[in-house]
């Protein structure tokens, strides 16, 4: 069977979503998303383990062993002035995983960061809500440039979590 180059796929589509970007203010939802699922894809595989990739479907997008994985990207963009730019993703459920990898993309694409979570652990990040977000959903921001000990503090939350892919490999 022939091995993927999830490289060679990612760089493809990032070509497109700036190709998109272009001509509008962000990159299509559905491109930076199919991004995030395919680099933690990848690195999932580099760590020499054999996930199941199923995006699209009401459960997590990757399986590992028992492991239901969620993938959540965002891309830097500017929210308003006000509070400038930043990374979020909302409608987070964390009863439908075990672990969340939210990937954050820079403006310009490369050098993506990811931000490994369990599931218990989303509820616990401190955010300035952008908007509203019912029930037991979580919202995730990562600001690009903060303005304040509040911005500061989520980052350092969030910078606990940076590249933990050993929580994943351990569970």
């Amino acid at each position: 069977m022939n091995e993927i180059n999830y490289e060679l796929v990612v760089n493809e589509l990032k070509k497109i979503s700036k190709d998109t970007e272009s001509k509008t203010d962000r990159p299509p939802t559905s491109t930076v998303q199919i991004i995030g699922e395919l680099l933690v894809l990848k690195e999932l595989y580099t760590l020499g383990l054999n996930p199941i990739y199923q995006s699209g479907t009401r459960s997590a997008d990757i399986i590992l062993d028992d492991k239901r994985i969620e993938v959540k990207t965002s891309h830097v963009y500017e929210f308003n002035k006000r509070i400038g730019k930043v990374a979020e993703n909302a409608n987070i459920n964390p009863d439908k995983f075990d672990f969340l990898v939210f990937v954050v993309s820079p403006e310009d694409w490369g050098e993506e960061r990811f931000f490994i979570l369990k599931s218990e652990e989303v509820g616990k990040i401190e955010h300035k809500r952008l908007f509203g977000v019912k029930g037991n959903l979580k919202q995730i921001v990562f600001y690009a440039h903060p303005k304040n000990d509040k911005e500061n503090r989520n980052n350092d939350l969030l910078k606990e979590h940076e590249d933990k892919w050993e929580k994943i490999i351990k569970e």
